[in-house]
């Protein structure tokens, strides 16, 4: 076997170069070698096929995800128009911004750990805490894709750790 980098003649059982100790390329596996099982990833006493894993905590994530996107644009644009239209408000703006802050913070927290599929109970609370504070805020739209994420959720408890 030539080696690749020296050009040195090297032994055909030869790993590496006995001049430049560069590491030779291994011979080829023979057919029966190549297709057989390997052991790493059919690990005995479990199926050989991979444990199949929906979309449904994705989605119910990115529902999560968008909620709390519309709270953050919701306090932004809020703001702006209070800034500019309603200064007497700005004191009060700021209590409800921090407020509804909060919640689209833990909102995106939840949205994050159901797209990771940890933490089934904690998910369940965020999406059950998100309806009920956009059902006391009016914000129907809201609701209702809280209320699918939190049937997602469910849908999805055996894929989360």
């Amino acid at each position: 076997m030539k080696c690749p980098l020296c050009g040195a003649e090297n032994a055909p059982s030869a790993t590496k170069c006995y001049l430049c100790n560069y590491k030779l390329r291994a011979a080829s596996p023979g057919p029966s070698e190549q297709f057989r099982r390997k052991s790493e990833f059919y690990p005995s006493g479990q199926s050989s096929l991979p444990r199949f894993k929906s979309q449904t905590p994705t989605y119910a994530g990115g529902l999560l995800l968008l909620v709390a996107l519309a709270d953050f644009l919701g306090i932004l644009v809020s703001n702006v128009y209070v800034g500019y239209y309603l200064p007497e408000l700005k004191d009060i703006m700021l209590i409800s911004s921090v407020v509804v802050g909060t919640f689209a913070t833990i909102t995106t927290v939840g949205g994050f750990l159901t797209v990771f599929r940890r933490h089934w109970r904690v998910c369940l609370a965020v999406s059950i805490m998100t309806a009920v504070m956009h059902l006391l805020a009016g914000a129907v739209l809201r609701m209702m894709l809280s209320i699918v994420a939190f049937i997602f959720i469910i849908l999805a408890k055996r894929e989360f750790d």
